[in-house]
Formats: structure tokens, sequence, C-alpha cells
């Protein structure tokens, strides 16, 4: 894809003087996270889990269907600690993965302490960073809920899913999706 602008996880905001904006990098984050999500969210839709079966095993948590999805809510899967997830993956039971995805700003311990501070016992709390500074923050906190993958992670499960289903003339408007967000 030659022009970014026809991706349509592309985020355009556009015209601004290029400054270090703390605006612009929560925007590019929750962009981020919004398609990521998106991407789990249509694919369960049309019955492929391909993605989402190949993150649970690199998680290594227990496969489960996705039976719902929120993006920044506080209020219905947190107490009222002030914690603010990036977005939240519902399974049975109302077992959740709060997700928290870092793309340029740094993870602050004190924020992981929140989170599952605030999560339920079956809860996991899944960060998405490339950063090896927010690999060593996570690892400072011994937690089995507290999960970890990059965003190569995830651009690997999604490229695995589409040359899986490349010879499936039904499942080119998905691969199509994906290769979206892969590029993006």
């Amino acid at each position: 894809m030659r022009d970014p602008h026809q991706n349509i996880f592309y985020y355009y905001r556009g015209p601004s003087k290029e400054v270090d904006d703390p605006y612009k990098d929560r925007q590019i984050e929750n962009n981020t996270t919004k398609s990521f999500i998106n991407i789990l969210e249509f694919c369960r839709d049309v019955g492929c889990d391909g993605v989402w079966e190949r993150l649970e095993r690199l998680l290594h948590i227990p496969m489960q269907k996705i039976v719902g999805f929120d993006l920044q809510k506080n209020s219905k899967h947190m107490d009222d600690s002030g914690a603010r997830p990036d977005a939240v993956i519902i399974r049975p039971a109302e077992q959740k993965i709060l997700i928290e995805s870092k793309v340029r700003a740094k993870l602050r311990y004190p924020q992981l302490k929140r989170y599952l501070a605030a999560m339920g016992k079956k809860d996991f709390l899944l960060v998405i960073s490339d950063k090896e500074s927010d690999k060593k923050c996570k690892d400072k906190i011994n937690d089995d809920r507290l999960l970890f993958l990059t965003w190569k992670d995830v651009h690997r499960c999604c490229t695995e899913t589409i040359r899986d289903m490349a010879n499936m003339k039904d499942q080119e408007p998905i691969c199509k999706l994906i290769r979206h967000f892969t590029d993006y």
C-alpha cells in the first residue's frame, strides 16, 4: 500500500505543527489499540479466530471465546481507583483481559500496580509494547495475571493467520482487513 491514507487504520488528524505533543502520543496509542480491538472483534464476528487463538497460545492462557470488547472504560471494569485500561476483552464467566497499549509513551510501574490492585483475581492485564524498558518494568512485578506481548508478536500472529487463509477464497475480505492492520 503506497499511500497510508488508503489504509483504514491509518490515523489522520490533519495538518498541525510538528511538536513533541503528548496528545499526539496518546492519540497514536488509542488508535493503535482501537485498530487491534477492531480486528479481533471483526474476526470474531465472521468466525475467524486464528489471530486470537495464536495470541492465547503465545500468552499461555486457557483458550476461550471472546464474548465482548470495550475501549477505555473504567466504571464497569475497574473499581474507583481511577485506573482506566486502553481496552478490555471480555471472556466467558466475566473474565477480563485488560489491555495497556504502549506505542510511544513509557509504561509506568505505579500504573501497573493500580491496575493489578483494582482487577479481579481471575482477570489478566496484557501490556503490549515493543520497548525493552517496558518489559523490564513489567518484570519488576511478580504477578501471574500480568502478561506481556510486543507489537511484533501481534504482527506475527496476524501474518500467520493471513498465510493460513491464503487459499480460502471466501476469507479474502478478512485477510485484506488483517493486512491493513499489519501494514498500519
